[in-house]
């Protein structure tokens, strides 16, 4: 029995690894955790301690899929008071002679996380599973109904600690017995696609087979060679415009932009929005504007005070350093932003409605970002003004 368990949970981990595989969101984690277990009263073992090991596949966003291996190595006896003497509650069931005993378990569980990602990760899980003790302790192999919760707490895109809680519903009798615990995590980076030879695939899913990629000089493993916001297929297909330049007008205005937010012509240049381009930093996760940068804005203040109706929309851009969450990225670029707009409006007197403020995060850069260094030249403010009449 103890071997077909071993066997089920690394099935379980390499079909959670396979998944990873063919599915660059689906990403594999590891936890080992140490804790304890609490057994109900009445029952024929006693409290102890309890080592797990967790392999877990994010399935979604928000659910995560784990495949739980337990282990109990020591298991006293519990002992029941009867007339005046002490008698093992153990020994009633697996005979004479026997005061202690181990088990193992096997579970898989369905974590639902509230803030996945965030520094802070909340959640909560339900279950179902197995445990095999080595000895008779009422039975010897009992089904598992599981539920509980835990947090993660994020110290890196791969490293977090653990804290979890189960309460587990035991056998036929529904005991309930408890088992908790804090350990390390460590997730494994998303897969990324390993440059082969071009066929007439199109492995990067931008409408452009990889053959055709070739031709026109293109990444066939990048959606965007050029980063401007549209699809090389889009860029090639529809829009007519060069997806190995990011403007190509050569109005400062992105094609992407142009097409996704202006409603502007990119093969035109004449009607691109006055387009400005601030590489601000920032104290790290923070939003409020340093002095030195208020030159600049204030040259972009007096172009929309010199026509009331003219409006501005403020974008905030970073890279994939700054934060580990892509929602936290992007509120943070939003305020960025908003912070911004409220130079303006306390500065130079320019109305709230004249402002539209957004933050992007790191989900349109200007370049490649490291995977571990990010980017420079993605942290930035971007301001496009448009004259309404």
């Amino acid at each position: 029995m103890r071997n077909m368990i071993y066997v089920g949970v690394i099935a379980l981990a390499c079909c959670g690894i396979t998944s990873a595989e063919e599915s660059y969101e689906h990403i594999v984690n590891v936890s080992l955790t140490g804790g304890g277990v609490d057994f109900e009263g009445d029952e024929a073992v006693d409290d102890s301690y309890a080592v797990s090991l967790h392999v877990g596949l994010d399935y979604t966003e928000r659910w995560t899929l784990e495949a739980v291996l337990t282990s109990l190595p020591h298991l006293e006896e519990s002992l029941a008071h009867s007339y005046g003497t002490r008698v093992s509650r153990l020994q009633r069931t697996a005979g004479a002679g026997v005061d202690e005993t181990s088990a193992i378990g096997l579970a898989v569980d369905g974590l639902y996380h509230f803030t996945r990602w965030e520094r802070l990760d909340p959640y909560v899980s339900i279950g179902l599973g197995i445990m095999h003790y080595e000895d008779d302790v009422g039975a010897q192999t009992d089904p598992t109904v599981r539920v509980g919760g835990g947090i993660f707490y994020h110290l890196s895109d791969h490293l977090a600690l653990r804290a979890d809680l189960r309460v587990i519903t035991a056998g036929t009798d529904s005991e309930v017995n408890s088992l908790f615990g804090g350990g390390v995590m460590w997730t494994f980076a998303k897969r990324v696609a390993t440059p082969t030879t071009p066929t007439s695939i199109d492995s990067d899913g931008d409408g452009l087979q990889d053959s055709e990629e070739t031709r026109t000089g293109t990444n066939p493993f990048e959606r965007d060679s050029d980063f401007d916001g549209l699809s090389d297929g889009d860029e090639i297909h529809t829009y007519k415009t060069n997806p190995l330049l990011r403007d190509t007008d050569g109005g400062k205005v992105a094609d992407g932009h142009e097409v996704i937010e202006d409603g502007t012509d990119p093969l035109a240049a004449g009607d691109d929005l006055q387009y400005f381009e601030l590489n601000m930093q920032f104290d790290g996760d923070e939003w409020e504007i340093r002095p030195e940068y208020h030159s600049d804005l204030d040259a972009i203040a007096t172009v929309l005070r010199s026509n009331p109706t003219e409006t501005a929309r403020i974008e905030g851009h970073t890279d994939t350093q700054e934060q580990p969450s892509s929602r936290k990225q992007k509120k943070l670029t939003r305020r960025r932003a908003e912070s911004i707009a409220a130079y303006f409006q306390k500065t130079w007197k320019i109305e709230a409605g004249r402002l539209e403020t957004v933050g992007y995060g790191s989900k349109r850069p200007k370049a490649e970002n490291h995977p571990k260094t990010g980017n420079t030249i993605n942290r930035r403010m971007e301001i496009y003004i448009r004259d309404s009449q």
